[in-house]
């Protein structure tokens, strides 16, 4: 079965690098650029197969400038490969899209009523309106800084010291003393031109020096742990759903705003019971109070 296959880019050289892939993977023969005036083009993207709502999308993106290619007739096993090449060239995400464009009217509508904005969306059957719910987490977490500390320095500092050392000096003295005894005539010649020395000893203080450690002085650090309690504001998105009243008209008979018979319902009913059933599914809320979410029968149920 023949698919086909479309690719919305940011730029244009992304469009035109993915669709010169496929020209050298042989898969061009059906691939073009989809024109950006073209006003069936919504029609034609669904007649090919695209759903409605990612039609709707499509076309909005041309109408925004954005550069599409459509690859038509591409046969079962070419179709993953060429949807490869389009994904290598940064193609942008439909439902991401849908829901930038959704955050884009809400802004603008609040911007030019100056007031909360009301969106008013004309939903298709089967499509979904997609309201998101944004809430801030609250994250904390560590660093370390510095809370202060200590610095040591070292210095050398001379102190004047004194010690007290015993010391020993010889000291020769001369004595004359008279002497009357004989002596032999052999010891006269032997102590004439003789000279005698006597070495006199002295001690001196002699000075040294040794490093020993005499104390210590100890650095360490202790770690304290202490629970501290932040406290912040984070906000949330609060969606609110009102019912609205107003005139309903049917191709029945009437009364009041009470349908007769079985008959299905006119087109401004039933367009209000697919939006009603879009309302509640998106948000759960038995909006209508019939008991069934999102199951709203198209017979004739205002």
């Amino acid at each position: 079965m023949a698919k086909t296959i479309v690719g919305l880019f940011q730029r244009m050289e992304d469009a035109q690098a993915a669709m010169n892939d496929l020209d050298t993977a042989g898969l061009s023969a059906n691939a073009s650029f989809a024109p950006r005036a073209e006003p069936e083009l919504h029609n034609r993207l669904i007649d090919a197969g695209i759903p409605q709502q990612d039609a709707n999308l499509y076309a909005q993106g041309i109408q925004q400038g954005y550069p599409m290619i459509v690859v038509q007739g591409v046969a079962d096993q070419d179709a993953e490969p060429a949807a490869a090449i389009l994904d290598r060239y940064n193609v942008i995400d439909i439902s991401q899209l849908g829901q930038n464009y959704q955050r884009q009217s809400i802004q603008r509508t609040a911007t030019s009523t100056g007031t909360s904005a009301n969106l008013n969306t004309n939903l298709y059957e089967g499509q979904d309106m997609v309201v998101p719910i944004i809430e801030e987490q609250l994250h904390v977490g560590k660093r370390a800084v510095e809370g202060g500390g200590l610095r040591i320095r070292t210095s050398v500092i001379e102190t004047p010291v004194s010690e007290q050392v015993t010391l020993r000096e010889e000291h020769v003295t001369v004595d004359r003393r008279q002497v009357n005894q004989p002596v032999d005539a052999s010891v006269f010649d032997q102590v004439q031109n003789q000279t005698f020395e006597v070495v006199e000893h002295d001690e001196q203080a002699v000075v040294s020096k040794e490093a020993r450690v005499v104390e210590e002085v100890t650095v360490r650090k202790d770690v304290e742990q202490r629970t501290e309690t932040v406290q912040d504001t984070v906000r949330r998105t609060n969606v609110d759903v009102e019912q609205l009243s107003g005139q309903t008209r049917t191709s029945g008979t009437t009364t009041g705003s009470t349908v007769s018979g079985t008959q299905n319902e006119g087109m401004i009913e039933g367009g209000l019971s697919r939006a009603g059933n879009a309302i509640e599914g998106a948000t759960g809320l038995d909006v209508d109070r019939d008991g069934d979410v999102g199951r709203r029968d198209p017979r004739n149920n205002i």
